[in-house]
């Protein structure tokens, strides 16, 4: 059931054509690699890598505090990137996690990137 959850959290938010006006193409960013198991905010966050080979997807894990929740760390050009979330979650834990999440540079970026490839 765990899976069924994620899996359609993550055509909710993520199955979207990316914008071509934000410098990204026409075609859907999808994030199905992984997940890794990962603690940012002091709760537990699933992460997937996306097609575009920069973009991660960090979904609450069941029984986090913060679920339900997502965020999505989205590549736009030059190694810039903006970082979103939509959910349900306790404030306190997605801020939290939001702050934590923000702080990630490219290389801690680009590795959680190889990373869920592995998976």
């Amino acid at each position: 059931m765990q899976k069924l959850t994620v899996f359609a959290v993550l055509i909710t938010f993520v199955g979207v054509p990316a914008s071509a006006e934000e410098g990204a193409t026409t075609s859907q960013l999808v994030c199905k690699a992984g997940p890794l198991a990962k603690t940012y905010g002091a709760t537990d966050w699933l992460v997937y890598g996306c097609n575009d080979e920069h973009s991660l997807v960090f979904v609450s894990a069941p029984g986090s505090r913060a679920f339900e929740f997502v965020f999505i760390l989205h590549y736009k050009t030059n190694a810039k990137y903006q970082l979103y979330g939509e959910g349900n979650g306790e404030k306190a834990f997605t801020e939290a996690a939001f702050k934590e999440i923000s702080t990630l540079t490219k290389a801690d970026i680009d590795a959680l990137v190889t990373a869920t490839k592995a998976k």
